[in-house]
């Protein structure tokens, strides 16, 4: 999951060609963009990206959906509609479905081919080829998830003027991954409470120092 961001996933998201009449609709500002520029920024921190994979690989959790929390809660300053996330659930989860396929098969791949012979043989440009589509095919699926996220859930959201507290920003994304991240039975609340804490640390919040 996102192991292949770098500079060059910061391009307009108006690239991806998806046909679905979903993302078909252009919201008043270039939302989508903006959330996986700031997920792209975030995610740049070692931390971060530890603490994610973490909560995907051990506790089940979607790292885009949870990224979604961090910054739908800061920009909008509310609860998500679940309204709208049940008009979209399954188009959603459709294309979750894809990527965890795709995330599988890389895996498999890079365990045969990779994980010993990095160390003794040069590897093949083939395989080396062939591995860099896979990352860039689970990538493409990954801004995809993100702009059926976006165009489903901020449909007819405006962001607030003001600053939001570390402590109201805190409560709403607590909420919100309530809300979208359907966690499994037994939730790792301390990982999820430092997600919280390292993304509000990385905002434009007051009474940060509180936190």
């Amino acid at each position: 999951m996102y192991r292949s961001m770098n500079t060059q996933s910061h391009k307009q998201s108006s690239e991806n060609p998806n046909s679905d009449a979903q993302s078909t609709k252009t919201p008043p500002i270039n939302l989508v963009a903006d959330f996986w520029q700031a997920s792209a920024h975030f995610y740049a921190n070692s931390p971060v990206k530890s603490l994610l994979l973490s909560l995907q690989d051990q506790h089940f959790y979607s790292v885009n959906r949870l990224l979604f929390t961090l910054w739908f809660s800061q920009q909008f300053q509310q609860l998500i509609d679940q309204q709208l996330l049940s008009k979209a659930k399954e188009n959603i989860e459709r294309c979750e479905t894809s990527v965890r396929d795709l995330r599988t098969s890389r895996r498999q791949f890079e365990s045969q081919y990779f994980d010993v012979a990095l160390d003794k043989i040069n590897i093949a440009g083939n395989l080396k080829a062939a591995r860099h589509h896979l990352l860039e095919a689970e990538l493409t699926m990954e801004r995809e998830i993100q702009e059926r996220l976006v165009l489903s859930l901020c449909d007819g959201k405006y962001r607030p003027v003001d600053k939001i507290s570390a402590e109201t920003l805190d409560f709403l994304i607590a909420e919100n991954i309530n809300l979208l991240c359907l966690p499994p039975p037994v939730a790792n609340n301390d990982k999820l409470q430092q997600l919280s804490v390292l993304w509000i640390q990385h905002q434009d919040c007051y009474n940060t120092a509180t936190k």
